[in-house]
C-alpha cells in the first residue's frame, strides 16, 4: 500500500458508511410508524 492509496481506502469506507446510512434512513422514513 502507497501513502495515496491508504487515504483514498479510508475514505471509500466511509463515504460507502454514509451512503448505507442515507439509505437506511430513506427505507426508515417511507415506512408510517404504526
Amino acid at each position: 500500500m502507497t501513502l495515496v492509496e491508504v487515504p483514498m481506502g479510508k475514505l471509500a469506507l466511509f463515504l460507502g458508511g454514509f451512503l448505507l446510512l442515507t439509505i437506511l434512513i430513506g427505507i426508515l422514513g417511507t415506512i408510517p410508524p404504526s
